[in-house]
């Protein structure tokens, strides 16, 4: 079955248009134009029905573009038309990540795991901030790296309970917040391609700091 046939038979309607995006290893992305005139974009993923719930999640409180159509491999949202970023739309996004992180859970972690690319995403709940990172984020990593480096991980992740807090307020995160998953649209910052889980809140912040730097405000 082709990506089309696989868009139109959970959207119930044809596919008129199809434009495949650039995506990553078992995912690929598609912008649909459906038979009754809305566009919409396609994400083929194994993780569909995850990410679904984590997006709905999300929506309560920042903003996200929501599910129309999810099923065990297909998540069909709403389309975001991309415009040029500026310190106005930062702004704005600032305080959806405000409005995000001002949501706390009673432990760290989430009620299923997810993955990034081939490693696991651990999201067992702890209750310890410090035990969550070393065992949840960072061990899972040791065996996918090189010997002198998975050494080193293993040395930070040994120090983990000097370097982190045991006990932070447990935010709600979008848990994979770099820029290619900020969208700006309609003088607004947009939240896509979300790993929730609930922990501290300078992961987020780390994170939007990775591959470049939030616009001066």
């Amino acid at each position: 079955m082709t990506p089309k046939d696989e868009i139109e038979n959970l959207a119930g309607q044809a596919v008129t248009d199809l434009t495949r995006i650039d995506g990553c290893d078992a995912t690929e992305f598609f912008k649909a134009v459906l038979a009754d005139g809305s566009v919409v974009t396609a994400k083929l993923s194994p993780l569909a029905q995850t990410e679904a719930r984590m997006m709905r999640q999300i929506g309560q409180f920042a903003l996200a573009p929501q599910p129309r159509f999810v099923n065990d491999r297909v998540l069909i949202r709403d389309f975001v038309e991309v415009e040029a970023g500026s310190p106005a739309h930062w702004r704005s996004f600032g305080l959806s990540v405000r409005r995000l992180h001002a949501q706390t859970g009673d432990h760290y972690g989430w009620e299923e795991n997810f993955a990034s690319r081939s490693v696991p995403v651990l999201n067992t709940p702890c209750d310890d901030w410090a035990t969550f990172w070393a065992k949840h984020r960072l061990s899972p990593f040791v065996s996918c790296l090189p010997e002198g480096l998975s050494r080193k991980l293993e040395e930070v992740i040994e120090a983990t309970p000097d370097l982190l807090p045991a006990k932070v307020r447990p935010a709600l995160l979008h848990g994979d917040l770099w820029q290619e998953n900020i969208l700006f649209s309609g003088g607004q910052g947009w939240m896509i391609d979300p790993a929730c889980y609930y922990g501290h809140t300078e992961v987020d912040l780390a994170m939007l700091n990775l591959f470049g730097q939030p616009a001066e405000c």
